[in-house]
């Protein structure tokens, strides 16, 4: 769940690349109704990000592992690394907190559920 880094473009359709966002990486398990949110240490996020969980919940054709970044967003639409870090600390969510996006990509020529 790590970037290397490398010192010059290339194009290789063995690889997949993905933008960055300003965020936590998380590892979503989702089965059904059923969601599971991780850190890249393994710890569980679900209940910090309850949004996230609602809103995975039933994806079809599943089961899926989604690797994607937690992100709140500011009013344009980037990411704000601060307010999230603020987000995160409350270990949950409540009204007037920043809500938060799980942003992840689907791979190139990956059928659409």
């Amino acid at each position: 769940m790590l970037l290397s880094e490398v010192r010059e473009p290339f194009d290789d359709p063995a690889w997949t690349f993905e933008l960055k966002f300003d965020g936590w990486r998380l590892l979503a398990a989702v089965a059904g109704d059923q969601v599971e949110l991780r850190t890249r240490n393994g710890a569980s996020a679900t209940r910090w990000f309850p949004e996230v969980a609602t809103n995975l919940a039933g994806l079809a054709g599943g089961p899926h592992v989604l690797d994607g970044e937690v992100c709140v967003l500011d009013d344009l639409g980037r990411s704000d690394f601060d307010r999230l870090q603020d987000r995160a600390r409350r270990r949950g969510w409540k009204p007037g907190f920043d809500p938060v996006v799980f942003c992840c990509l689907r791979r190139a020529g990956a059928q659409r559920p």
